[in-house]
């Protein structure tokens, strides 16, 4: 059986500075024109490197780092907080994240789709948490080999991705089919 779940154990590849590239926050601004987003969620947030880029490229907002592990949870408190406090750590379950619905403006998950148990139901818990006209960004390892990643049958291809979307209510609003060895696909909530 192939391990779906990331180990924890290897936290320090989380904060290579070379993983940015797999959610380019300029690419999504300029797709979406969100320029002052209020609540970011970052679902799947591991050491926090994509929320301290969010939280950086938008200072006013609220940044939910979200994270079904304790450990990486203990690490952004540890590591992250002190110098990012709009950055708050919240300990999720996989499909229940414990934040207010309709209250992000923008939420994403890199290199973490590919790992849900039940992926409709997380599209839906994603919904819930979006406000109306809400942006999802889901960046995750394209399906083929590579060097990198997962195995490849438990990797997604855009057009999978894209039918879960709109069937959990979500339209497509832009696809970058080749982010590095990632596609990423922008969503809005209808």
């Amino acid at each position: 059986m192939v391990e779906k779940k990331f180990n924890p154990e290897k936290l320090a590849m989380l904060n290579n500075p070379e993983r940015l590239r797999l959610f380019p926050i300029t690419r999504v601004v300029e797709s979406t024109k969100l320029h002052r987003p209020t609540h970011i969620i970052d679902v799947g947030a591991g050491t926090g490197l994509f929320s301290v880029a969010c939280a950086e490229q938008f200072p006013h907002a609220r940044i939910s780092a979200c994270d079904i592990s304790p450990a990486m949870i203990a690490w952004i408190t540890e590591n992250i907080v002190s110098q990012h406090s709009s950055i708050v750590p919240v300990h999720t379950q996989e499909s229940n994240i414990p934040l207010e619905s309709e209250s992000a403006d923008l939420l994403f998950t890199v290199n973490v789709h590919h790992e849900f148990e039940q992926p409709l139901k997380n599209l839906a818990e994603f919904n819930r948490l979006l406000i109306p006209g809400g942006y999802l960004v889901v960046s995750d390892w394209r399906k083929g080999n590579s060097e990198r990643g997962p195995d490849v049958s438990i990797r997604y291809t855009v057009e999978q991705l894209a039918d879960e979307l709109k069937h959990t209510g979500f339209s497509i609003h832009e696809i970058f089919p080749e982010v590095e060895d990632n596609f990423m696909l922008i969503a809005r909530k209808v």
